[in-house]
């Protein structure tokens, strides 16, 4: 452990401990700095494992040995010299053994760190800087764009992540400052870099309901499709935002947000449509009642499209699904809802198909903890000779079938439907009685598997 040396200033607040920080970050003491003649010794352990220096420990010579990849600083209990990578350095006091800790004068830090130390007198604060991203986050949160641009020009690394949990674009956006914003992309800023508290700088603009940064962003790189916490990329964020009451300047804002959004959106919604060989118009129908995300619906790993998903938010998916499906099908489009049920912060998916109930279950691979999609459907298949079905909605882990008719036998029909899916009597309803009563009042059953 060390000591550090720095000048005490006597009309400082005697009654503020010495309190040191790296970066903005607090370095942490099991003891606190003291001052001996004017000069202030730190803990010399907690402070260099906060400059990344490793430490050895020579018993013999009594001497701490720092290393940080660059250089090597060997200190000696009770010699005021410091070999600083060969080289001595004269210590305003010896380096001491207090409570078992070793202590160091605190300028000394300033001389090895290569960073730049000054002290806070109304505080008591010793300010130890190394990273020149430090001088950066403050010149953006200050909105001061030349010394932004000075300390670029001096190399600060642009993605720099503070100890206020920001990093600089962050600040830009919240100054709505445009200029300062193009000029961090320019030097490299990350339009999707992702933080404490923030999913996504996109996001941030939008919340700040400010188009034109918006566009910066776009055009730096940002990922229009990147979903936050709720599960929503910047189309739906901004519908989130349109929903709630707003003045009508911040509206007309989010308005043309919206628009510019919907544009990209539509313009990769168009291809993926094509792919999945959707008919030209489909698109234009779907857009009519949903100005949300949009996503494209297949399979991952070899890339094919089949269809489009839409994240829908909960308490209108069974509106839009009914919209949807009253104008699609009749073209020959299928209509389904997917996604996590009991996942109520996330929106609803939506998927649109051209094709068959088989095709759409197809996709989603396994369907339960015992049965692939091919075993389920061929029972659908097997129950559709007799009464005629048709599948509503289906995930991972349950799929709901539609009666387009009454059984015969309802009763009957139940017991199959248990022989072949227990887990919703056995862990839901009870009974098989009680089941072929919901399924005759819904016009519907489920099919669930439980974990």
């Amino acid at each position: 452990m060390t000591v550090f040396s720095f000048t005490y200033v006597k009309d400082a607040k005697a009654d503020e401990p010495i309190r040191v920080f790296i970066n903005g970050y607090q370095v942490v003491f099991t003891q606190l700095p003291i001052v001996e003649d004017g000069t202030t010794l730190v803990q010399f352990r907690p402070l260099f494992e906060s400059l990344n220096y490793k430490l050895t420990w020579n018993e013999e010579k009594q001497s701490i040995i720092a290393n940080n990849g660059k250089a090597d600083i060997e200190l000696t209990i009770g010699s005021n010299s410091a070999l600083v990578s060969n080289k001595s350095n004269e210590l305003a006091l010896a380096p001491r053994i207090i409570n078992g800790d070793t202590f160091v004068p605190l300028r000394f830090v300033g001389e090895v760190s290569g960073g730049d130390v000054t002290w806070e007198q109304k505080t008591n604060h010793v300010n130890i800087v190394t990273d020149k991203g430090y001088y950066l986050i403050h010149a953006c949160l200050d909105n001061d764009i030349d010394k932004v641009k000075y300390w670029l020009e001096q190399g600060a690394n642009p993605n720099y992540y503070s100890h206020m949990d920001s990093i600089p674009l962050g600040w830009a956006i919240h100054h709505h400052n445009t200029d300062m914003a193009r000029l961090l992309l320019k030097y490299k800023a990350d339009p999707n870099y992702e933080y404490k508290f923030v999913t996504n700088l996109l996001h941030t603009a939008i919340y700040y309901k400010d188009p034109d940064m918006v566009q910066v962003l776009i055009d730096g790189g940002a990922d229009i499709w990147k979903k936050n916490s709720e599960g929503n990329a910047a189309l739906a964020w901004t519908n989130f935002y349109l929903e709630k009451d707003q003045n009508e300047t911040d509206k007309n804002n989010l308005l043309k947000i919206q628009s510019k959004l919907l544009e990209l959106t539509n313009k990769q919604a168009k291809m993926w449509s094509e792919k999945a060989s959707f008919d030209s118009r489909i698109l234009e129908i779907v857009r009519q009642d949903f100005k949300g995300d949009i996503d494209p619906f297949g399979n991952e790993k070899s890339q094919t499209i089949y269809g489009l998903q839409l994240s829908v938010q909960r308490g209108v998916s069974k509106e839009t699904v009914n919209q949807l499906r009253s104008k699609l099908t009749p073209l020959g489009y299928k209509v389904f809802r997917t996604g996590d049920i009991f996942e109520k912060k996330l929106p609803e998916q939506v998927v649109i198909i051209k094709g068959t109930d088989a095709d759409f279950l197809k996709q989603l691979g396994e369907i339960g903890a015992k049965y692939d999609a091919n075993a389920v459907i061929k029972q659908l298949d097997k129950w559709n000779t007799s009464t005629k079905l048709e599948v509503a909605s289906a995930s991972s882990n349950w799929v709901v079938v539609q009666l387009l008719e009454k059984p015969k036998d309802v009763l009957a029909f139940t017991k199959e439907v248990y022989a072949f899916n227990p887990d919703y009597v056995d862990k839901g309803t009870g009974s098989v009685e009680t089941f072929a009563k919901e399924i005759e009042k819904a016009q519907g059953f489920i099919l669930w598997w439980s974990n």
